[in-house]
């Protein structure tokens, strides 16, 4: 049923085919779905006759694969710190964090341990290339040859970051500053 997924921030667009109210087929309808909620998707019938369906999530989801769903899960929940301050050796997602400290402890609440530094970080979970990066992956920068940042990559060319007490927690392009290297927690 699912025919590709593309990366949008707090939901996924789906290509699929739907069922329209007068029992019609209609082939690669685009539906924009949240992850837990009911959503209308707008199918043409043959006739070119605009019918609302209602669906839920629950028999797509069932189609996509657990690891594009933990990789969602755990942007989304990254995505709800966003605006929450900055402080240097922290690890709270709501009175502050570093940009490790934030990537930890975001991982942490989804299940999923990781070191507490950034460098630490670098050094573990599967090296990828920048180029093949997906949602949820760990982008790394550098100053003078040491990693000294990290921020979650969350599709579409951003990554969400700790970044600095001015800034606090915040969504940039992912090339704001040069990647030096990209890590996967998430198989």
């Amino acid at each position: 049923m699912t025919k590709r997924i593309r990366n949008v921030l707090t939901c996924f667009i789906i290509a699929s085919t739907l069922t329209t109210g007068n029992g019609m087929i209609s082939q690669a309808a685009e539906t924009t779905l949240a992850t837990n909620t009911v959503e209308q998707a707008v199918a043409k019938t043959p006739s070119t006759q605009p019918t609302i369906t209602k669906l839920t999530t629950t028999p797509i989801i069932s189609k996509v694969s657990a690891i594009s769903l933990k990789r969602l899960k755990l942007v989304n929940y990254a995505l709800k710190f966003k605006g929450n301050p900055y402080i240097w050796g922290g690890t709270s997602l709501t009175r502050g964090a570093d940009c490790s400290g934030f990537t930890q402890s975001v991982f942490r609440d989804n299940g999923i341990r990781i070191p507490r530094t950034s460098r630490e970080q670098a050094k573990s979970g599967q090296k990828i290339s920048i180029k093949n990066i997906r949602r949820g992956d760990l982008i790394f920068y550098d100053r003078n040859g040491t990693i000294n940042h990290v921020g979650i990559y969350i599709g579409n060319g951003k990554v969400i970051s700790a970044s600095t007490p001015k800034t606090g927690i915040r969504i940039t392009n992912y090339k704001y500053r040069t990647p030096v290297k990209a890590v996967r927690y998430l198989k």
